[in-house]
């Protein structure tokens, strides 16, 4: 068993150490956790997962602890949350976003998270300044997420960065488009 009082862990056997070393699986109690914590920490992500649908973010119980799940089963956040307590601690869950697929404890870190985030951000200003309708973070939209002050201060400066970059993209877009023969006229 590692000692916790130590900086690092020691391991009283290499099986032990190799097992640690090993990916963890997401289960109820970590899962639980994690989901507690990004409602502090970062509810502006915590508030995206929630309002996504299950198509986007969905979380899916692939094994039950005590009974060998036949089929998924599929859950968005509201509804793994109301319906945690109701699960083993030891079944086993996976994290959908946006086509990205999170089985492990050490995946679902603040740094990934963050990341996905920025990412999914990034696309839908990208989107939205293709349709001459860039993101704006207006009170409506943020009433509409249940975004608090302290959110809005945290992402406003990604969607202006996101915003910015999606405009570049497209200016560059446009000016090499100028160049061909073909479009000229």
């Amino acid at each position: 068993m590692p000692k916790t009082e130590l900086q690092y862990p020691i391991y009283e056997d290499q099986e032990q150490r190799e097992n640690d070393l090993m990916p963890h699986e997401i289960q109820t109690i970590s899962l639980t956790a994690f989901f507690q914590r990004l409602e502090c920490d970062r509810h502006y992500i915590y508030a995206l997962f929630d309002s996504l649908p299950k198509s986007l973010f969905s979380i899916v119980r692939y094994s039950g602890y005590i009974d060998e799940l036949s089929n998924r089963t599929t859950y968005n956040l509201q509804e793994f949350r109301s319906l945690a307590s109701t699960f083993h601690p030891g079944d086993y869950f996976l994290i959908l976003f946006v086509g990205v697929k999170l089985c492990h404890v050490e995946e679902i870190d603040d740094k990934t998270i963050s990341h996905l985030y920025a990412s999914r951000i990034a696309l839908l200003c990208e989107r939205r300044m293709r349709g001459n309708n860039p993101v704006v973070l207006s009170p409506s939209l943020a009433a509409r997420y249940g975004l608090t002050g302290e959110d809005i201060t945290q992402i406003e400066p990604l969607i202006s960065k996101c915003n910015a970059r999606a405009a570049a993209k497209l200016q560059s877009e446009y000016d090499a488009m100028k160049t061909l023969d073909c479009i000229r006229k």
